[in-house]
């Protein structure tokens, strides 16, 4: 498992030098790994971490397998859902594979909020479409925006609507002051999540 470990941990670090590019791009534009790091990707990261099934890429937005390239791929080059929904897994891995436990306030509120959004993965499993939005349900919108929005967003401990910097500080980018979101959205605001949690 400390192979394992160590390559996720490669694969945040490589992927993490694109983060200032990726809040800047729009859900529908692709970026691609430089030179260095397609050889990195493509070498070392690529296969022990996607064909091994440690983490879920092209398969969770083609599950029958039909095309590649949805996921960041053997082939480098994205768009912001499969970049998110990467970094995403990793720091869950991390943070599952470190047995670190939420014990203060604000992990314990962060853990809370990624088991609530969690349960929306699965409505864009397969979607394939960068346009489909979901919205949190009911009680979880009242949770939302009465808790999570105010408590962990308002404050900046987990950017949301701010992040994205081509948005100009509209409120309902992310999963937003709305509670409705793009797939990007949700494993951005997951991947933030774990990261908060592996780290703290």
């Amino acid at each position: 498992m400390s192979d394992t470990i160590s390559i996720v941990s490669e694969a945040v670090n490589l992927l993490e030098k694109y983060e200032s590019e990726m809040c800047d791009v729009d859900f529908y534009t692709y970026v691609s790994f430089n030179s260095e790091d397609m050889s990195t990707w493509k070498n070392t990261i690529y296969p022990a971490l996607v064909p091994t099934g440690v983490i879920l890429d092209d398969l969770f937005f083609f599950a029958d397998g039909s095309q590649k390239g949805e996921g960041i791929g053997n082939n480098g080059t994205f768009l912001s859902m499969a970049y998110y929904n990467f970094l995403y897994r990793c720091y869950k891995y991390l943070y599952t594979s470190s047995g670190k436990k939420p014990q203060s306030t604000i992990t314990k509120l962060i853990s809370q909020c990624s088991d609530m959004l969690e349960k929306y993965i699965d409505y864009f499993y397969d979607t394939r479409n960068q346009q489909f939005t979901i919205n949190l349900r009911q009680n979880d919108l009242k949770l939302w925006k009465e808790t999570y929005f105010p408590q962990l967003v308002e404050t900046d401990i987990i950017p949301d609507y701010s992040y994205f910097n081509w948005w100009n500080g509209n409120k309902n980018v992310g999963i937003g002051a709305d509670g409705q979101m793009y797939s990007a959205e949700l494993f951005y605001f997951l991947m933030e999540c774990f990261r908060y949690l592996y780290k703290n």
